[in-house]
């Protein structure tokens, strides 16, 4: 069934639903409306003629005159039109026999007298036989109302449970295959041709997966090969290059041995210079040499449980003569005593150094950069905070990317561009999460976060 269809489907039958509990309603209305109507039409009718029939014996003597007999005869046919409850019939026929009796002239006026007093005592019993009608008939009534509001209660509690299980489950109708293929694009993003999607039915979900997965496939026989060969490529060359640039500092550093023999300053200068560049071209072939290892899938890490302190402390030592070249203070930031986080302590110190070496590059001289550890939900965050010039909002959504360099300004030598990108790849295999907060001319907040460790 088509997705279209079925969304059809599930509103038509919300639509269904709300008929139903419309009708439910409304009948359960009509049923309350014609019980009222009984009560208020018949009895309280017969109480009016009943009321009617009782002024008109009071307000007269006997023997009653011509406009009294005919008023009593008129509501009296009335009454004899409305019996609606058992045993008024017989009340109502005693009481025109009685009327008979009280209206005949060869009557005598004490029998007249007691004829009236009979009518009194019919008059009587049939208000007693409405009025015992009504309070029978206003109890069923609210009986009816009662079962009416149960019977609207339970149909409201349905259509919410229904309408409640709609909300829950359709927006995962469509957003859960929509974070599948979310996640199936990632992980070809990752280089991982093999991924594919597996979808019951023949909605347009499956048809999608179906071009995904031949899509994948046509990856797979081509780009992997292609990005395999340049990965090799970089990894081979990144291998031969580092012999031939050790031997060149190690040749460097005899050269600035004074037993070789003395340099004049120039030359001196010139050594530093080329020590520099050694370091940096050491640097970017290590590096190259891990995203090798990580495009390939080939990344080991030796994951145990640490102390945040100590990978913090690894990473410090690390870069101690750098901050102590620009006169720069390294400060530590804690909020106590943190529990240990599952991690590969070098390649996470080795994230912090390169956090901490860009902040000692960018920082100005006499200035100070803070290491910070704290424990959130979930997770130890490590934080490296320089109070540089920061970095344009532009330029910080690229900043893990792979290559990618924000634009030196002269002062500083650009790197590869692969630090963070292979920071980001050490910190995301270690389920973890890595960002940047930066602001232009406040500085810079490189973070990660790892969690704690079971």
């Amino acid at each position: 069934m088509k997705i279209k269809a079925k969304i059809r489907l599930g509103f038509g039958f919300l639509f269904v639903l709300v008929l139903l509990f419309g009708s439910i309603s409304l009948y359960y209305m009509n049923e309350i409306s014609e019980s009222a109507k009984l009560i208020l039409k018949d009895n309280y009718e017969t109480l009016s003629y009943t009321r009617d029939m009782r002024s008109i014996l009071d307000q007269h003597d006997l023997p009653l005159d011509k406009e009294a007999i005919v008023g009593f005869s008129r509501i009296l046919k009335l009454e004899q039109k409305n019996i609606t409850e058992k045993g008024e019939n017989q009340a109502v026929a005693a009481l025109g026999a009685g009327f008979r009796v009280m209206n005949s002239p060869a009557v005598p006026l004490e029998q007249q007298k007691a004829a009236m007093a009979g009518l009194r005592k019919q008059l009587m019993r049939i208000d007693r036989l409405n009025m015992d009608a009504i309070v029978r008939k206003n109890k069923t009534a609210q009986q009816a109302v009662e079962k009416a509001i149960l019977y609207l209660i339970t149909a409201a509690s349905f259509c919410f449970l229904v309408l409640f299980s709609f909300m829950v489950n359709f927006p995962g109708f469509v957003a859960n295959p929509l974070k599948e293929f979310s996640e199936a694009i990632k992980a070809i993003g990752r280089k991982n041709y093999k991924q594919r999607l597996h979808f019951e039915g023949s909605d347009e979900f499956a048809e999608l997966a179906q071009s995904f997965n031949e899509m994948a496939a046509v990856l797979n026989t081509e780009f992997k090969q292609r990005d395999e060969a340049k990965t090799n490529f970089i990894a081979t060359v990144s291998h031969e290059l580092k012999t031939p640039i050790s031997a060149i500092k190690m040749s460097l550093k005899l050269l600035d041995d004074e037993r070789v023999g003395p340099l004049n300053p120039e030359q001196k200068e010139l050594v530093e210079h080329i020590k520099d560049d050694c370091s940096r071209l050491l640097k970017i072939t290590s590096e190259l040499l891990d995203l090798a290892q990580v495009e390939t899938g080939n990344l080991q890490l030796s994951f145990v449980k640490a102390h945040p302190e100590e990978i913090v402390d690894y990473a410090l030592n690390a870069v101690q003569f750098q901050a102590e070249q620009k006169n720069i203070e390294l400060e530590m930031i804690s909020n106590g005593i943190l529990p240990p986080v599952n991690a590969d302590v070098e390649k996470t110190a080795w994230v912090l150094i390169n956090f901490l070496s860009n902040a000692l590059r960018y920082s100005a001289p006499q200035s100070k950069v803070q290491i910070g550890l704290v424990q959130k939900e979930g997770g130890i965050e490590f934080s490296v905070r320089d109070y540089g010039k920061g970095i344009d909002e532009q330029y910080q959504e690229r900043l893990f990317d792979r290559y990618f360099q924000v634009p030196a300004d002269g002062n500083n030598k650009s790197g590869s561009g692969l630090g963070l990108a292979i920071s980001k790849d050490f910190i995301e295999a270690e389920q973890g999460t890595i960002w940047v907060e930066s602001e232009l001319g406040k500085g810079s907040r490189f973070c990660f976060m790892l969690p704690v460790a079971d």
